[in-house]
């Protein structure tokens, strides 16, 4: 049991980290669209904003445990994570868009499913390119 705990004990973190990632990205984006009027398409990218900063630190620290080496190193693992977090954002803006305009579904809706593939993409492109070992 001890040894099944250990093999999925990173994608455990990850969800759990994920999770909060999602908290964070659903309240801003509910605060900038119901209580400061912001357009869902400006909301969800500054919600992805605070998400990505949350990520970043939570991800390093606590998921993939990847340390300090030097600053150039940071300044990769840093680009590398906003960069696959880039890819995911362009994903969500199109979905966004597609479950807003063509489907015609609420905003909050389509931004609750797409955090799913969002979450998904997000953990491939830490674990193979941003924080790989």
């Amino acid at each position: 049991m001890i040894k099944l705990l250990k093999k999925y004990e990173e994608i455990t973190r990850y969800i759990i980290i994920g999770g909060c990632t999602t908290v964070v990205s659903l309240s801003s984006y509910y605060i900038m669209t119901e209580i400061l009027h912001f357009y869902y398409q400006t909301a969800n990218i500054a919600s992805w904003v605070l998400a990505v900063l949350f990520a970043y630190i939570t991800n390093k620290r606590f998921v993939f445990k990847s340390s300090y080496v030097n600053l150039s190193h940071t300044i990769k693992e840093l680009g590398n994570f906003t960069a696959g977090r880039g890819l995911s954002l362009i994903i969500e803006i199109v979905l966004m868009y597609v479950g807003v305009h063509v489907l015609l579904f609420d905003d909050k809706i389509v931004k609750l499913l797409d955090q799913i593939i969002v979450l998904i993409l997000n953990y491939i492109f830490s674990k193979f390119w941003a924080f790989k070992k």
